[in-house]
């Protein structure tokens, strides 16, 4: 199966399916939608921008060095998490 054929039969983009997991609390990422993305022939954008909008005590956990924090995807045609770690979850940190 192609890259395309899964991308669209996992129809992506169009669903809630990107998630901060922190310790095991997820959190759903929000699209921007300010500009629309997709050109008038139905193609999309290769960029897209997500927010993870956590509550204090979810970012107090993710600062915690013990607690595992992952990108996660999760949908019925593909599921993948990659941890955040090392520098990458530092700069994140700080944008806390």
């Amino acid at each position: 199966m192609s890259i395309k054929t899964t991308i669209t039969a996992a129809d992506i983009i169009d669903e809630p399916i990107i998630a901060l997991d922190i310790g095991g609390d997820r959190v759903s990422a929000d699209w921007e939608t300010d500009v629309d993305r997709t050109a008038p022939d139905g193609k999309t954008s290769s960029i897209h921008f997500i927010h993870f909008r956590i509550t204090p005590e979810q970012a107090d956990k993710f600062r915690d060095p013990g607690v595992t924090a992952a990108f996660v995807i999760g949908h019925a045609n593909y599921t993948e998490s990659t941890p955040i770690t090392g520098a990458v979850r530092d700069d994140l940190i700080g944008d806390l």
